[in-house]
Parts: C-alpha cells; sequence; structure tokens
C-alpha cells in the first residue's frame, strides 16, 4: 500500500475513532444525567410522602401524644417527650425500640428502622377497668376517628384472639386493638404504615368479622394470660 492510500487512511481512522468517543462520552453523560435527575424525583417524592407521613401521624396521635410524628428520628420524639428511653424488655429485628410510662398507666412504644433511624410505629397498651367500659371507649374513637374502614377478629399463632378496629389512611394505618381475658380487657392504639399494618394482620391471623359477630367478641382463655401480658408489654408487630 502506497504512502498516498494508507495516510488518508489513517486519518479516516482516527477521525472516526475520536467521532465514537465523543458519542460514547455524550452518551455516558446523558445517562448519568438521567440517573442524577431519577434519584432527584425518587428523594423528592420520599421527602413529599414523609411530610404527608408526619402530617398524617400527628393528626393520628394528637390527642394521646402531642408533638409525636411518624418519619422523624429519636432526637425529635425527645424533643416533645423527654421521657422516652430505649426499650430494655423487648427485642424486634429490624428495629430500634423505645419505651415510655404514662403518667396514667399506660405504656408506649416507638420502633424506630433499624436502617434509617426513623420512627415507623407507635403502639400505647392501656386498659379498661371492666369489658363495661368497652362501649364507650368504641364510641369514643368513632366520634374522634369516624366509622373503621375494617373490623377483624384475629387468632394469632399462639391462640391469642383479639378483636381489631383499624382505620386506613393515605400512607398511614391505625389499628384499636382489644384483647379479653377473664375480667381484664387490654387495648393497644397502633399507628404505623399501611404496609406494616397489612402485615401485622397478616401476621395475627385476621379475617373480617361477620357482620353477625360484630357483638360477640374474641376471648383469651385462663392459661393464656401470661401470654397477654407479653401482648401488654408490646409484643405486637
Amino acid at each position: 500500500m502506497s504512502r498516498e492510500t494508507w495516510v488518508p487512511l489513517l486519518i479516516l481512522l482516527v477521525l472516526g475513532g475520536g467521532g465514537f468517543g465523543v458519542w460514547s462520552w455524550m452518551d455516558q453523560h446523558e445517562e448519568e444525567a438521567r440517573v442524577t435527575e431519577r434519584e432527584t424525583r425518587e428523594r423528592e417524592q420520599r421527602a413529599h410522602e414523609t411530610e404527608e407521613m408526619r402530617s398524617e401521624s400527628a393528626r393520628l396521635l394528637g390527642d394521646v401524644l402531642p408533638g409525636v410524628e411518624l418519619g422523624t428520628d429519636i432526637a425529635a420524639v425527645r424533643s416533645v417527650r423527654p421521657s422516652v428511653a430505649p426499650s430494655t424488655s423487648r427485642v424486634d429485628a429490624g428495629f430500634e425500640l423505645y419505651g415510655e410510662q404514662l403518667s396514667n398507666g399506660a405504656q408506649v412504644m416507638y420502633a424506630f428502622d433499624a436502617s434509617t433511624h426513623l420512627l415507623e410505629r407507635v403502639q400505647l397498651l392501656s386498659q379498661l377497668q371492666s369489658i363495661d367500659g368497652i362501649a364507650p371507649h368504641l364510641t369514643a374513637m368513632h366520634d374522634r376517628y369516624g366509622a373503621p374502614t375494617g373490623i377483624w377478629d384475629c387468632t394469632d399463632e399462639g391462640g391469642i384472639r383479639t378483636r381489631r378496629f383499624t382505620w386506613r389512611g393515605s400512607h398511614l394505618g391505625m389499628a384499636d386493638i382489644v384483647l379479653l381475658y377473664g375480667e381484664r380487657v387490654s387495648l393497644t392504639l397502633y399507628v404505623t404504615t399501611n404496609t406494616q399494618m397489612g402485615r401485622s394482620l397478616q401476621r395475627a391471623g385476621c379475617t373480617l368479622t361477620p357482620a353477625d359477630q360484630i357483638d360477640h367478641f374474641p376471648t383469651a382463655a385462663p392459661a393464656q394470660i401470661q401470654r397477654a401480658h407479653l401482648e401488654d408489654q408490646g409484643a405486637i408487630r
């Protein structure tokens, strides 16, 4: 091949290679820009959902735990609930648990996601003096939150039976859980994400309560009182 032939050919190869390099660089740059834009949209969406969740939880918990909002960290919770402390009685994989004893005898369990360190669920455990208090309690819940979106009879793996009244919101779910054993009535107000609430209903073996059984509450057997005591200590997840 003569010099007159291979020199122009070499120039064309160099120019072609350079053009391909520029095209590849531009394509990579555009892909990085698309990834950055997508990540930015996802962050903005998460921030928006977190803000809505905080607002929704403030409405649900405002009467009993003013200032507490899901989606906030432990510092934010302690700023409004200074007595909150790490729980030494329970361990729940994937969560950091904190507890609080209220002056009226009720107990609160706060569960923070172990990876994000943000509050994902709140459980407030209390008791009624007798079964006669169930009807007034349910009336007060109806007046405060409206008609429940679901009524469930649940039997978990240990045989503990509960009645759960649930309210489903945009991002959060709330459950009013009634546990009867002997003459005792244990209540749990449970607020968490809709996803976690669905899992909780599944774990507890919940099925929708038949209309003709609404007035008949399930009860726990006397032999299960110790297990029921664990429910009082925040075993519901």
